[in-house]
């Protein structure tokens, strides 16, 4: 086993380049960094159960490798990380009907896998649950993943102007859900 030191912004740009050349130990340490916020991710904004969340990630990192040449610093690495992410979560949803796995936080919790990385209260979960998936994916990305507009928007393919819309919406739909976990 291996233990990585915390990337900074400098070594982190060191490892894609390096990565980029076929280094399999520099990604290794971006796999290590952004695992946990890959998977908090798939769990947050895509609702996914524990078995999807390890594999949505795990394909997710899969493709990362295999396309780390197209990576072109335009966007931050989490941000490209989470497209993959989300692009096959896309791809599995349409062979099950567009319907996302329901999370079951007693499962997540048992397994005691990436629990450092729930973020949020269960009450707030729990109520963010019944809000619509689109309101539910840009509050997640916008105010619990503290990403800009610009990237929540890469995320999900859409306009800027169509993500700041829907977090509107989605503050006035959710805040009457939300005040009871205060």
């Amino acid at each position: 086993m291996k233990y990585y030191i915390p990337l900074t912004d400098e070594d982190e740009r060191e490892c894609i380049r390096k990565a980029q050349t076929g280094d399999k130990d520099s990604f290794g340490r971006l796999v290590e960094k952004y695992k946990g916020a890959l998977a908090g991710y798939c769990i947050g904004k895509l609702g996914c159960n524990f078995d999807t969340v390890e594999d949505i990630t795990q394909e997710a990192f899969c493709k990362a490798w295999r396309s780390i040449s197209t990576f072109k610093y335009d966007s931050k690495f989490l941000t490209w990380l989470c497209t993959i992410a989300h692009n096959h979560y896309l791809n599995t949803c349409k062979d099950r009907d567009n319907k996302a796995e329901e999370f079951n936080e007693a499962e997540y919790h048992s397994k005691g896998r990436f629990a450092d990385n729930i973020a949020t209260h269960d009450c707030v979960e729990r109520q963010l649950g019944k809000v619509c998936i689109e309101y539910r994916n840009v509050i997640d990305l916008v105010h619990l993943r503290d990403l800009s507009y610009a990237d929540a928007a890469q995320i999900l393919r859409c306009p800027l102007g169509t993500v700041k819309k829907r977090l509107h919406m989605a503050l006035k739909e959710a805040g009457p859900l939300l005040r009871e976990c205060l």
